[in-house]
């Protein structure tokens, strides 16, 4: 009750008060008969509430709704039976709309009799509240139900997605899932791939549907499958078949579904396919069952995108491990082809490829592009795979440097014919990938991957390949660093094999025939040539073959009719074919192509900065000439160069080494006498030895005549002199002698400048050529020096240099001849007048002392007999002091008696001859056993006797002279003393001014005899020689 209707129980009926709140209570307020349960009163608030102005003797039935007829019951028995009613209700209202109340009842007097009293509520918003109330509790139910089976059905995902199972069978398990969580009759899961230029969707996993319709491809945009994926939104399709047969779905309709629902499978930005339901029925799609089915889809999406990532993932590993393995193959060998080859093997066993092969550039030039390795390709197949750049998918790649992928070969315009031919005639290549090789950003090659069976060749396909191709590169550039050091090394080993040959021998001859020998021998060459330039004819000549007939030794060419004629302005000369190059003469191609000769390259040989020759290679067959070829012929040509330079070195070294030997050995003969006669017979002879003449003379002027004499000849008969000497009076040929100089005559026969009778003399003696020149006395011409042959002869300048230097010598023989012949001269009237004076001084003077005393002894004799007595001694000692003088002058006369006589002897002989003409007393003693000794000490110690004895007469003022000659056991000693006025000497600095003691202590020095001087002024002089025997002076 309310706060108006509180208390009004309290209250009777009869009372005023009751009667106001009854009527002004703001609940309904009705009282029934205890008994029958009509109205008695119903206040206004009861009677609008149910439409009615006054409800006063309605029975309960009118306004009490059926459904709660039975609460009315209850009621009235509650009530009367002493107890409260409480309960929810429904009327109707007079207009017959139901609405809810809520009745409390308890009994009530009413005007004394028992009556039951109502409270009524109109509770209908209260009840719609609850309703909505508990409408909501039951969304939220549900949704919680929901969720769960979401969860439940997200956690069976996980599991699945956890359990290592592949994509594919994740995709079907959660189809299952999709099926059981979403009530669905059918559920499929549709992915992307690429058909031609479309992108179309294939059911990659499906649950209830027939295989037929799994089967179809559903285009993008097209079916709500299509719109989902191409949408990116939830596409439901209620009936299919209001539109059948034109729906896009009409197959899922023929398959026996009318509705569909297709979510896209996505995450982030990416869309990875669509999940669609199927329906048997038509229905309508409510929004929690599309949100339901998209947060499985999303869960969906992010299982899907993990299994990739994990796929992705366990196959880059896989990848990983596969190009481990290729690197281990890659790089087992440092041979290039080795690399190529495990480079086609391993492409074929990481793509399941069926054919594999690796082109490139055939040489430096980068024309064509030819197989170097192959898997999977019978031999007679690559044959004609080979490109140039742009040609065929291989050429395109090789000159753009990127990947081409070709799905159809048998359609594509861009591979050539000859190769579909001859790749398709056993079996056949449907798709392939061609990739470039690059180094350091150049193209080295093209790597070709070919399937029998139609293939895209992916973007992981094309990666795997990549990394393959890049570690390929990298194995490829280490086996070519490795092959670039390996043909450094065989050129080097080459080399010095090379050096070691040319190096062999310093004869030219044997050098060349080495350069011709080499390039056969080292492999690199079938023929070899060798041009040497004659600078005189300006021609080039063959001066060696290899592997080429004969008779091309007699070719020679010309600058004009070759290409060897750049060789003055370039290094290399190369001609790859001489059948087709314009350069070549007609000539030169005839002599070559007789010869076999269809390709090569030559080098010049260069020494001291002057064209020797040409080096030259050759094939049989067109070749190409690599740079490793043009290296090492250049570095042939060098070192042949270097060695022939050495020869050419050592052939003048040598040549000038024996014209001096010969010059020295001429010199020997032309000096072995000083006679005129005996130097110019040295001459001729040394002449014909050392030019390989047939004949040599020497002419001269005679004095008496004026006309040409032979001095010397040799090779020249009698008679030939004895006409040269008639021919004096042909002015021609007197001036032909004259005029010659030096002057070269190569043939008799044809020069002008021979005067014809000497021709005509000449050639009776047979001769053919000759070589003259002057021979000059100082600044005087003494004469003309010739030489000849009997063959036509053209004299190189080293024989005309040769016999000039015979003559410059023969000049200073004959000018030391002369000076000989002079000097003999001058010395015989030197002695002459040295015997001469020494007669005088000496002998002469002794002799007229002796004549005088004799003259006169007989009066003195007989006027004093002593004093006659006295005389006749000094007579006597005069005559033998002459006698002694005269027998020394005789030695002087004859050297060769001194070595004859005994020492001793000599040693007396001079001191008589000193005595007997000085007036002084020379005492001559010898002591120990007399021996002999070499002439050479001999004679020295004579003259130190002799040389001190003068000393001692012309410089001491001696009276007495000891002269002792001592033999030793192993030498002599020869002492000389006076009593003379001596001088002051000091043995550490020697005596100035005294020339002849230098004298004297050298000629002792000369036998390795000892010399010792002792002296003082006013004490004599003492002279003292000793010499000892050794080794060398016993020998």
């Amino acid at each position: 009750m309310t706060a108006g209707t509180a208390g009004m129980e309290n209250v009777p009926a009869e009372d005023s008060s009751y009667r106001a709140i009854f009527e002004a209570s703001s609940d309904g307020l009705v009282i029934n008969d205890a008994e029958t349960g009509v109205v008695l009163a119903a206040n206004p608030a009861f009677c609008q509430m149910h439409g009615y102005a006054s409800m006063a003797g309605l029975h309960p039935r009118t306004f009490i709704h059926p459904s709660s007829h039975h609460l009315f019951q209850e009621y009235v028995r509650t009530v009367r039976s002493g107890g409260e009613f409480r309960a929810r209700a429904q009327d109707v209202r007079r207009d017959g709309s139901v609405f809810d109340v809520e009745v409390l009842g308890r009994a009530f007097d009413y005007q004394g009799q028992p009556a039951l009293l109502g409270v009524v509520r109109d509770v209908t918003e209260h009840v719609r509240a609850f309703q909505k109330l508990e409408e909501l509790v039951g969304v939220r139910t549900r949704e919680i139900e929901r969720r769960r089976d979401v969860a439940e059905a997200l956690s069976q995902l996980l599991t699945v997605v956890n359990s290592g199972r592949t994509l594919d069978e994740m995709l079907s398990a959660i189809v299952g899932h999709a099926g059981r969580l979403l009530g669905s009759d059918a559920s499929a899961i549709y992915l992307p791939e690429t058909n031609g230029d479309a992108t179309v969707l294939r059911a990659c996993a499906s649950s209830g549907l027939d295989a037929t319709y799994v089967s179809f491809k559903i285009p993008v945009g097209v079916s709500a499958t299509g719109r989902a994926f191409e949408q990116r939104r939830a596409v439901a399709i209620h009936d299919v078949g209001a539109a059948y047969p034109d729906h896009p779905d009409a197959g899922a309709y023929a398959a026996g579904y009318s509705a569909l629902l297709a979510i896209p499978l996505a995450v982030k930005a990416e869309v990875y396919g669509a999940l669609t339901l199927y329906f048997r029925g038509a229905r309508q799609f409510h929004e929690d069952q599309v949100e339901l089915a998209t947060a499985f889809a999303d869960q969906a999406a992010l299982a899907i995108e993990n299994a990739r990532l994990h796929a992705s993932s366990e196959q880059r590993r896989q990848e990983l491990e596969a190009l481990y393995h290729a690197d281990e193959r890659l790089y087992q060998s440092l041979r290039l082809d080795d690399v190529l080859q495990a480079l086609v093997d391993e492409a074929a066993r990481l793509l399941d490829a069926d054919k594999t092969s690796v082109l490139v550039w055939d040489d430096e030039r980068r024309q064509r592009l030819a197989v170097r390795a192959a898997h999977g390709f019978a031999p007679e197949q690559l044959t004609p795979m080979s490109f140039g750049p742009g040609e065929g998918i291989s050429g395109q790649v090789a000159a753009l440097g990127e990947p081409i992928v070709v799905q159809d070969v048998r359609n594509d315009p861009r591979v050539p014919e000859r190769v579909n031919q001859v790749i398709n005639r056993d079996d056949t290549i449907r798709s392939l990938v061609s990739m470039p090789i690059k180094l350091e950003n150049e193209v080295f090659g093209v790597f070709n991957v070919n399937s029998r069976r139609y293939r895209g060749f992916g973007d992981d396909e094309q990666r795997l390949l990549l990394a393959l191709a890049q570690r390929a590169a990298i194995a490829i550039r280490n086996a070519r660093l490795h092959e670039e050091s390996e043909e450094r090394r065989q050129d080097l080993e080459v080399l010095y094999h090379a050096d070691q040959a040319l190096h062999r021998s310093l004869r030219l001859e044997e050098v060349l025939d080495a350069l011709i020998e080499l390039p056969v021998a080292i492999g690199q060459a079938e023929m070899v040539s060798l041009l040497l330039w004659d600078e005189e004819q300006a021609r080039f000549v063959v001066g060696g073959v290899r592997g080429l007939s004969q008779e091309i030794l007699q070719e020679s060419f010309t600058l004009s009719e070759t290409r060897i004629a750049r060789h003055r302005t370039s290094d290399i000369v190369e001609v790859e074919d001489v059948a087709t190059d314009p350069r070549i003469s007609d000539r030169l191609r005839a002599t070559v192509t007789r010869e076999g000769v269809r390709a090569w390259i030559s080098s010049p040989l260069r020494i001291a900065g002057h064209l020797f020759g040409s080096f030259s290679f050759g094939y049989g067959h067109v070749h190409h000439f690599t740079q490793r070829e043009k290296r090492l012929l250049v570095a042939l040509a060098q070192r042949a160069a270097l060695a022939i330079q050495n020869a050419r070195l050592h052939e003048q070294s040598e040549s000038r080494r024996h014209e001096l030997a010969a010059l020295y050995e001429a010199d020997e003969m032309m000096h072995r006498s000083l006679r005129l006669h005996d130097v110019l017979n040295a001459l001729v002879d040394a002449a014909i030895g050392l030019l390989r003449a047939d004949a040599a003379g020497v002419w001269g002027v005679d004095s008496r005549s004026g006309g040409v004499v032979p001095l010397a000849a040799r090779g020249l008969s009698s008679e030939y002199l004895a006409a040269t000497v008639t021919l004096n009076d042909d002015a021609d040929v007197l001036a032909f002698w004259w005029s010659l100089g030096r002057f070269a005559v190569d043939d008799l026969s044809t020069d002008p400048r021979v005067p014809p009778s000497q021709r005509e003399l000449l050639e009776r003696e047979g001769y053919r050529s000759l070589l003259t020149t002057q021979i000059h006395v100082g600044q005087e011409a003494f004469g003309s020096f010739t030489v000849g042959r009997r063959t036509p002869h053209t004299f190189t300048e080293q024989e005309q240099r040769l016999l000039n230097a015979l003559a410059q010598r023969a000049g200073l023989a004959i000018q030391n001849a002369r000076l000989y012949e002079q000097a003999q001269q001058a010395a015989t009237l030197e002695e002459r007048q040295r015997l001469a004076r020494e007669l005088h001084d000496a002998v002469t003077q002794t002799l007229f002392s002796a004549a005088l005393i004799a003259e006169v002894l007989p009066e003195l004799w007989d006027l004093d007999a002593e004093e006659g007595r006295q005389r006749l001694a000094e007579l006597r000692r005069l005559t033998r002091g002459a006698l002694a003088e005269m027998r020394t002058l005789l030695l002087e006369l004859r050297p060769g008696a001194l070595a004859e006589l005994a020492l001793s002897d000599l040693l007396r002989q001079l001191a008589e001859a000193i005595a007997g003409r000085a007036r002084l007393e020379v005492r001559a003693s010898v002591h120990g056993q007399p021996r002999g000794v070499p002439s050479e000490v001999h004679i020295v110690l004579y003259r130190l006797a002799q040389e001190a004895l003068n000393n001692a007469v012309k410089h001491a003022q001696a009276h007495n002279v000891d002269l002792e000659l001592s033999y030793l056991e192993d030498g002599v000693a020869l002492r000389v003393s006076d009593d003379g006025c001596g001088f002051s000497y000091e043995p550490t600095v020697g005596a100035a001014g005294h020339f002849g003691l230098r004298i004297m202590r050298e000629r002792a020095e000369s036998i390795n005899a000892t010399f010792q001087l002792e002296t003082k002024p006013g004490a004599g002089t003492v002279v003292q020689v000793t010499w000892r025997e050794t080794e060398d002076s016993a020998a």
